[in-house]
């Protein structure tokens, strides 16, 4: 039997564009296998100040519903469960992520990669099978199927494991998935909040690490987070001595005016270009180097349940952290405006 619906107060953009004010909602009653969370920190991803906006509604992305109470990179603690629950407990340390149900029977879903699943929900903004709409983490509380929360290593403090949510997956996967470790050279083009986890978790792997920013003041930093080379863009110059370097570039970075053609030259003969920045405008590409050295251009979006599991290992193991600002959750206005502005080194970590 499921629990009485209660009340959930949070934070939501009431319509496109708009101011984030306090707003309430009653949750989906808790099923069998779901947990509530009660949240202490919450990740400000560049997404969320994209869905509030819009900014990909012309480049085919689903159109998001408002209210839309935005976060996808919640840690807190489980607070009520389901009758079912058997992975998690209640007063346990968790995280939630990008996505908080599938259907866990389809051939995706059993190859670990539930989010591509048809039946995915999506943690803010997703669609549940009777029709209403998820919402996210800019809140007190949310409820998600237990499958889809992890639990936190002690290593990791709760607002360094909260950009891990998102933010570390979506560089750590493609890096596994594409063999990345000693002998290999991984280029990491911005270092912002997906790169400055890219690098760490690329040095980590044993890989070789370039990292490309337009911003020479990144330098000392993109060192110091792992990088073993740093290419400064800006400079024509260094960006041609880097051509043929790169087994696997990892393009995190979303503007829309990038020197691609450089990117494209620095790629090693049978090299990968992965995308995961996600822009608002389409990225002008010249195939000539991808024709002439069969590079292969593709995107990853974040990874399965068991890759949630290994990478938050892996980082507590390994010391991966995010670098995180912190601000009250009430603040979050703030945040989504310094996140469009780019100012932010390198994530923004909201907290009950």
């Amino acid at each position: 039997m499921s629990s009485p619906v209660s009340t959930i107060h949070g934070y939501a953009a009431l319509e496109k564009n708009g101011e984030i004010v306090a707003w309430s909602y009653e949750p989906r009653p808790l099923g069998p296998t779901d947990v509530e969370i009660s949240i202490t920190h919450c990740g400000v991803c560049a997404s969320d100040a994209h869905a509030i906006s819009g900014g990909w509604d012309k480049l085919g992305m689903p159109i998001n519903s408002f209210p839309l109470i935005a976060g996808h990179e919640i840690v807190g603690v489980v607070s009520k469960a389901g009758s079912e629950v058997s992975k998690v407990s209640i007063g346990q340390r968790v995280g939630l992520g990008c996505i908080s149900r599938t259907c866990l029977r389809c051939d995706l879903c059993a190859a670990d990669k539930e989010f591509a699943c048809p039946e995915r929900v999506f943690t803010s903004n997703g669609v549940y099978e009777d029709g209403r709409f998820a919402q996210g983490g800019f809140a007190e509380a949310i409820r998600a199927g237990e499958d889809f929360v992890y639990v936190i290593p002690e290593a990791l403090s709760s607002e360094h494991a909260a950009p891990m949510l998102c933010g570390g997956i979506t560089v750590y996967a493609p890096l596994v998935n594409h063999g990345v470790g000693p002998g290999k050279t991984v280029g990491v083009v911005g270092i912002g909040g997906l790169g400055h986890l890219a690098l760490q978790f690329a040095n980590k792997l044993g890989a070789g690490v370039v990292a490309f920013s337009t911003s020479e003041t990144k330098r000392e930093e993109a060192i110091r987070l792992g990088a073993h080379k740093f290419v400064n863009t800006s400079d024509s110059a260094q960006l041609q001595a880097a051509k043929d370097t790169i087994d696997l570039l990892l393009v995190t970075a979303n503007a829309s005016n990038m020197p691609w053609d450089g990117y494209l030259w620095s790629v090693k003969r049978g090299g990968k270009v992965v995308i995961v920045g996600l822009p608002e405008e389409h990225i002008p590409v010249n195939v000539i180097p991808v024709l002439l050295n069969d590079i292969s251009i593709m995107g990853s979006v974040i990874g399965g349940r068991q890759q949630h599991h290994d990478m938050l290992e892996f980082a507590a193991k390994h010391g991966v952290q995010s670098v995180v600002e912190m601000l009250p959750m009430n603040q979050v206005n703030d945040a989504i405006e310094r996140v469009r502005r780019n100012d932010v080194r390198y994530r923004f970590v909201l907290h009950n």
